[in-house]
């Protein structure tokens, strides 16, 4: 599958197929949530990132346990680029004034989700030994230390809320290890 960076996807070009008949269904059959796969010219919108850590290792939410590494770009321009594809949800089949949608960006930042598969381990590949969400601590993440992502960007629509937005599912990382 070919990644592109975000400055490489042009925002009109991104389809969810079927989006409005996804949420009429979910509203008739009361679901809460709709999770739609994003396409740019007819393929699965894969990411491919250059940034850096902006987190002291992956943080660990108490509550929630949800696992996370604080990313920013390397080049403005790219954040920009990224920040411009929710222009999609402008002219999303299905989606009027009412919805509001939840942008991933804090500030300059992106908080990557990892995922804890069944088996125990992330899901997301890493070129890290010790990546363990067992002991999160152990990996040799750094605030600053650059890092590649590859991440496949979809759609989720909260249709009690009536919100949406983008998620990531962070495939692959590649930190700078040399010292």
């Amino acid at each position: 599958m070919q990644r592109f960076s975000p400055s490489q996807i042009a925002p009109n070009s991104l389809s969810t197929p079927n989006l409005g008949a996804a949420l009429s269904a979910a509203i008739a059959d009361n679901k809460k949530l709709v999770v739609g796969e994003l396409f740019t010219n007819g393929q699965p919108v894969a990411l491919k990132m250059e940034g850096y850590v902006t987190t002291n290792g992956i943080n660990v939410d108490d509550k929630f346990g949800a696992h996370t590494l604080g990313f920013s770009f390397n080049d403005a321009k790219e954040l920009e680029a990224f920040q411009a594809l929710y222009k999609f949800f402008d002219k999303a089949e299905g989606i009027d004034s009412n919805w509001g949608v939840q942008d991933m960006v804090k500030g300059d930042k992106i908080y990557l989700k990892l995922k804890v598969g069944k088996n125990g381990n992330y899901n997301a590949k890493s070129n890290l030994k010790q990546w363990n969400p067992k002991n999160p601590d152990n990996a040799p993440a750094t605030r600053g230390q650059k890092v590649d992502v590859e991440a496949d960007l979809k759609t989720y629509f909260s249709v009690e809320e009536k919100k949406c937005g983008f998620y990531l599912t962070v495939t692959n990382l590649l930190f700078d290890t040399s010292k």
